[in-house]
């Protein structure tokens, strides 16, 4: 199965700091943009840098279940 990591934008609220903007990484089965499989939240505040992440896991096709540990060991 191929699959397709892509950002999505969020708008999330911290008590602390009032609402912030901020990228997730979903991941889909290629082809079907409906068929979400997972979606990490607030992986960065950084656009580029997600997209980056989303299209390095898109390239090797990175299977789902590493999908948590790849985003963690790429975190700065």
């Amino acid at each position: 199965m191929q699959y397709q990591y892509k950002v999505v934008k969020q708008i999330l609220f911290l008590k602390e700091h009032g609402y912030y903007r901020t990228y997730a990484i979903q991941c889909t089965q290629a082809g079907i943009p409906s068929s979400v499989i997972e979606q990490i939240d607030d992986v960065s505040l950084d656009r580029h840098f997600a997209a980056d992440l989303a299209k390095l896991f898109t390239k090797e096709n990175l299977d789902p279940i590493h999908f948590m540990d790849a985003v963690y060991d790429n975190i700065p």
